[in-house]
């Protein structure tokens, strides 16, 4: 699983969920590459990924829900993509 975050807030959520460094770790931090992803987005709340990267997350796997899930949010959220 990989967690997209702003770097000034990494250390405190490793804390808060209590992560320890690991090598073959199943949580990967990665800093957030727009700080539109920290700000509120809508009535909906905050916006948690790009749905760019959710659908190459989907799209990295082989299971083949996720695959279909990606192809559903392909053409509900990434209509631009050709």
């Amino acid at each position: 699983m990989r967690l997209y975050i702003p770097e000034d807030v990494q250390r405190l959520l490793q804390r808060e969920l209590r992560l320890a460094p690991a090598m073959d770790g199943k949580i990967e931090l990665c800093r957030t590459f727009s700080e539109d992803l920290s700000q509120p987005f809508g009535e909906h709340g905050v916006l948690i990924a790009h749905p760019l990267i959710v659908y190459a997350e989907l799209m990295s796997g082989d299971d083949v829900r996720l695959g279909e899930t990606a192809v559903r949010m392909r053409v509900e959220n990434l209509a631009w993509i050709a």
